[in-house]
């Protein structure tokens, strides 16, 4: 089994509350889910155990979204760590359906296009600002400038 930090089958594979964050928007989707699933010879593809949601808002940086999903996937565990032990054989699981995307770890260009719409610029910032991890940027006048919404 695995508690993966994203919707499934929606948001596979690394990174995914930095694009939740990117795509909220776009995709009208303003949800955010931790998940319980079997794992199978795909990575995230697995029968959905059990998952919790979240909202995700306007204002939510990945570093914010990251840390209330966290706390989800804490209940999440706690909520069928019992059921888990004492289940013989498997516990009840529902096969992934839905659109689905896949994205690795080394997927994330933290460049950002400032000639973009700024709605768009305003959420590629907070879809790349993580405590620890590179900061979002844009080339300005040939320099590197880091962007942040403080």
């Amino acid at each position: 089994m695995n508690l993966h930090l994203g919707p499934l089958p929606r948001l596979r594979g690394s990174n995914s509350v930095l694009h939740a964050i990117r795509l909220a928007r776009k995709e009208n989707i303003w949800r955010f889910a931790v998940t319980l699933h079997y794992m199978d010879a795909k990575l995230d593809t697995g029968p959905i155990i059990d998952s919790k949601e979240c909202p995700i808002f306007e204002d939510d940086t990945a570093g914010a979204l990251h840390a209330r999903a966290c706390d989800l996937l804490f209940d999440l565990f706690e909520d069928n760590i019992q059921k888990l032990l004492l289940a013989e054989g498997r516990m009840p699981s529902v096969a992934q359906t839905g659109p689905s995307a896949f994205f690795r770890r080394g997927d994330v260009d933290h460049e950002v296009d400032l000639s973009a719409d700024p709605t768009e610029v305003y959420d590629r910032i907070r879809a790349l600002s993580f405590p620890g991890r590179p900061k979002p940027y844009a080339i300005v006048g040939g320099l590197k400038v880091f962007l942040s919404l403080e």
